[in-house]
């Protein structure tokens, strides 16, 4: 009996360990939320119409369907060569390759740092100008973009961004002016 009551209340203490992580983790994304909503990320009020729409290659929203998984960020129309700026304060934690066969597609990962803390925003398809662990501001110049209907011809140019809140994907286009 014993035994059995010792089980039960170690996975009472797990369940309740896994709750409070999990509403920890949704509080943190829900502060991080109020504070970015309070300083949008971009402030650019013709942003919706830089949002790339659907075309022979797919749909650039959050959330469009990818074959048997759902697209994780936002893609912005930019065209090759166009600059592209940081969207928070933060530093470069690492350059990214989002093709494992060609490594001429290239990104960055930006960890958020002040007011950005907890944010991490990830962009793909530009040629960087920044290097790892170099400290950046909003605003910043990080690249140039790169032309993504070279490698998928007919996709619409653009880059493409992922931001998480507290470690958890969200969609990107609410935290945009």
């Amino acid at each position: 009996m014993r035994p059995a009551l010792f089980g039960a209340i170690t996975a009472l203490i797990l369940i309740t360990t896994l709750v409070m992580f999990w509403i920890s983790r949704r509080k943190k994304k829900e502060k991080l939320e109020k504070a970015l909503m309070a300083n949008r990320l971009m402030n650019r009020p013709s942003f919706p119409y830089l949002l790339r729409k659907c075309d022979p290659k797919g749909c650039g929203h959050f959330g469009a369907s990818r074959g048997s998984g759902k697209h994780k960020g936002l893609d912005i129309k930019l065209a090759k060569g166009q600059e592209v700026f940081s969207p928070i304060d933060g530093i470069v934690k690492r350059l990214a390759f989002p093709y494992g066969d060609d490594y001429s597609w290239k990104g960055v990962l930006l960890l958020g740092t002040g007011h950005f803390k907890g944010v991490s925003v990830k962009i793909f398809y530009l040629e960087p100008s920044v290097s790892k662990g170099q400290t950046i501001r909003k605003g910043d110049p990080i690249g140039k973009a790169q032309d993504i209907g070279e490698r998928y011809p007919g996709a619409t140019p653009h880059i493409h961004l992922e931001l998480r809140l507290a470690g958890i994907l969200v969609d990107p286009e609410p935290y945009f002016g």
